[in-house]
């Protein structure tokens, strides 16, 4: 695939002058959290990280909201000294995973018309 302009890495990819996937234009990370008491899951927020076709998120790193030990029961010994520790994910895992999923949309989709998928 070839991504014209070269202006994103969210697309759009173009072949045989065909567009198999356009511009992500906007995407957003939703996180949601489990209450221990209750049991219920609720959002603890959205964060914008795609905006227009290009990144907004700075910095090298995003704080989702969450603790390690939202990650693990309570009483995982092993993770006692770092529960408290916030969630991080990297800008380029981020930015990445996001790239992948358009790259990886186009070639699917690509594949399905000629048959191969």
């Amino acid at each position: 695939m070839n991504q014209v302009g070269r202006t994103s890495p969210f697309g759009p990819y173009r072949y045989r002058e065909h567009t198999w996937f356009g511009t992500l234009d906007t995407a957003v990370l939703e996180v949601f959290k489990r209450d221990q008491n209750t049991g219920t899951v609720n959002s603890t927020g959205t964060y914008l990280v795609v905006q227009h076709g290009h990144m907004v998120v700075q910095g090298g790193s995003l704080d989702i909201g969450l603790n390690i030990g939202d990650v693990f029961p309570p009483n995982e010994e092993a993770i006692r000294v770092i529960q408290d520790e916030r969630v991080q994910l990297g800008i380029n895992f981020v930015r990445n995973m996001m790239a992948s999923g358009s790259h990886d949309t186009a070639v699917s989709r690509f594949n399905r018309f000629i048959g191969e998928d």
